[in-house]
C-alpha cells in the first residue's frame, strides 16, 4: 500500500496537483488548512492577516444584494439576464455547489488521501465550467466571449464565494485569506472559461459542435 501511494504521489506531483507541504502534516489532519498560509495575489504586508467580521459581511450582504437586484430586475448583460445565465445550467451549478460542500465534509482522516480527494473534486468542478460553457453556447446562438466572460464571474463567486465564506466562518480564516483566496481561485475560474470559450465559440461558427 505505501509503495502505491508513493507512485500516485508522484503523479499528482508532477501535475502539480499536491502540495508538498501537507506531506509534513500529521495523520488525521486536515490539509487545506493547518499551516501557515501562502499568499498568491496579494503581498504579505497589503493588509493586517486578521478576522474583520464588519468588512467581510459588509461584502457578503452587498454581494448578495447585487446578485437579488439583477435576478429580479432581468437587466440584461451583454444581452442575456441572469435567469438567462443560470437557467440552461442549473443542474451543473448544483454539482459544484455539492463538489465544494464535499470539500469541507468528506475526511478520509488522511492527509494523503484527503490531499487527492481535493484535487480531484477541483477538478471536477473545472469540468462542470467546461460543460457550461459548452452548453450555453449550444443552447444561445448569438452567446458571444462577453457573456462567456460573464459566465466565469457567475462561477467564480458561486464555488469561490461559497469556499471563502465556509472558510471565513466556519474555519475562522481572516479576511486577509479571504480575499487572496478569492481572487486566486477566481483566476483559475476565469482560465477555464476563457480556454473552453475560445474552443468552443471557435468550434461553433465553423459549425462544428
Amino acid at each position: 500500500m505505501e509503495i502505491i501511494k508513493k507512485q500516485i504521489t508522484k503523479l499528482f506531483a508532477v501535475s502539480g496537483l499536491i502540495n508538498p507541504r501537507t506531506q509534513l502534516l500529521g495523520e488525521g489532519v486536515n490539509p487545506g488548512f493547518s499551516f501557515e498560509w501562502k499568499k498568491n495575489i496579494f503581498p504579505d504586508n497589503f493588509m493586517a492577516d486578521t478576522r474583520n467580521d464588519s468588512l467581510f459581511f459588509f461584502i457578503f450582504a452587498s454581494t448578495i444584494a447585487v446578485f437579488l437586484f439583477l435576478f429580479f430586475s432581468k437587466i440584461k448583460i451583454f444581452g442575456k439576464t441572469l435567469i438567462e445565465y443560470l437557467s440552461p445550467i442549473k443542474k451543473l451549478i448544483l454539482g459544484a455547489v455539492l463538489i465544494v460542500i464535499s470539500q469541507y465534509t468528506v475526511n478520509f482522516y488522511s492527509p494523503f488521501w484527503d490531499n487527492i480527494f481535493l484535487r480531484l473534486s477541483q477538478l471536477g468542478w473545472e469540468i462542470i465550467i467546461v460543460a457550461s460553457i459548452y452548453k450555453l453556447v449550444k443552447t444561445y446562438a448569438d452567446f458571444n466571449f462577453g457573456n462567456v466572460l460573464i459566465t466565469g464571474v457567475l462561477y467564480s463567486f458561486i464555488i469561490h464565494g461559497l469556499k471563502v465564506s465556509i472558510r471565513y466562518m466556519i474555519y475562522g480564516k481572516t479576511i486577509f485569506y479571504a480575499l487572496d483566496r478569492f481572487l486566486y481561485g477566481s483566476l483559475l475560474v476565469m482560465a477555464v472559461t476563457i480556454a473552453s470559450g475560445v474552443v468552443f465559440l471557435y468550434i461553433w461558427k465553423k459549425g462544428e459542435v
